[in-house]
């Protein structure tokens, strides 16, 4: 983004000084043409005037007239010549910007790894849920109040939702903030298992692919099997769904590395599915990103015409280091 924001203002300067020299170059150039236009009027009636005299005076007399209007003349065919040329406009700037263009592109490939552009808006089901879930107004937070709240059976079971959205073609990716609960499991199930989403321990159940996060252990759970994942501490988990393929992996999104992957044939369709416990002295929270809209939030501003005068590639580090 800081890079995007610099670049945005090197852009409107570039685009400024261009539109500047052009308008410069068309005065001078309307000008010039008023200036040969009136030259060429006074031409013409010179010409004619050179035409009546012809029979009444000597021809050797007029011939200094005739080649002052010769050359004259030919200044003019010059001037007209040289208007296409005039009109040509230099592209090195906007050439320069069209590369600091694509060099934004490459870093945002280098820090985005995940697949943004199978974004999609995922919202919890309300009538899909089991245990004390509460869910937020605008259906993208599951939350459950703490633990001394609550019995003893509601303090050790998972509290569990799904999305109202399903998948079973086409690829699909989606993110999820896990910073807010200590326990959590974020996946698929299958369509032949939402209809009654058992209460069972998660790697007891099937049709189930999760990635799960308890007492500070990362493990991916599906069909009675499980296995460590060692990264932790996670913030922000994304999903990405390959129905087509059946792949579905994780992403850490703070660090964009892989997690895990499955290799899946889904049978019927999947929902997103979500998973928390209640903790001890807070609410545990999750929350499912919107990669709709992001806010650009504030940045620094950089002074254009620092930036004009500088290489891109010191712009974009003067941007870089201005957002730390």
């Amino acid at each position: 983004m800081s890079l995007i924001e610099q670049n945005r203002q090197q852009a409107f300067f570039i685009l400024n000084v261009q539109k500047e020299t052009i308008k410069r170059q068309l005065q001078q150039l309307h000008e010039d043409a008023q200036n040969y236009q009136s030259k060429s009027t006074a031409m013409i009636e010179d010409i004619r005037q050179l035409s009546s005299r012809e029979d009444s005076e000597n021809p050797a007399s007029l011939l200094g007239e005739i080649s002052a209007l010769e050359t004259s003349l030919h200044t003019m065919n010059e001037f007209y010549s040289s208007v296409d040329k005039k009109l040509k406009v230099d592209d090195t700037r906007l050439k320069a910007l069209e590369n600091s263009i694509k060099k934004i592109v490459d870093k945002n490939k280098d820090l985005l790894p995940r697949p943004w552009e199978f974004s999609e808006t995922i919202t919890l089901d309300q009538n899909k849920n089991q245990g004390n879930v509460q869910i937020s107004e605008d259906k993208m937070e599951m939350s459950v109040s703490p633990s001394d709240c609550l019995g003893l059976t509601a303090r050790l079971s998972w509290c569990t939702t799904r999305a109202s959205q399903s998948f079973s073609q086409g690829l699909h990716y989606w993110e999820v903030a896990v910073g807010g609960c200590e326990s959590w499991a974020v996946g698929v199930v299958e369509q032949s298992r939402v209809k009654g989403i058992q209460t069972q321990a998660a790697s007891q159940e099937k049709n189930l692919w999760i990635l799960e996060c308890d007492g500070g252990e990362l493990s991916v759970l599906h069909n009675n099997d499980f296995s460590r994942v060692k990264e932790n501490n996670i913030q922000t988990l994304g999903v990405f769904l390959d129905c087509n393929k059946g792949r579905l992996k994780f992403y850490n999104v703070n660090t964009g590395s892989i997690l895990h992957s499955f290799i899946a044939q889904f049978k019927h369709a999947v929902y997103p599915m979500f998973r928390i416990r209640a903790q001890k002295d807070s609410m545990a929270r999750l929350k499912i990103c919107n990669l709709m809209h992001i806010d650009a939030g504030h940045y620094d501003s950089i002074s254009t015409s620092v930036i004009s005068e500088m290489p891109i590639e010191e712009a974009m580090e003067l941007s870089s280091e201005g957002s730390h």
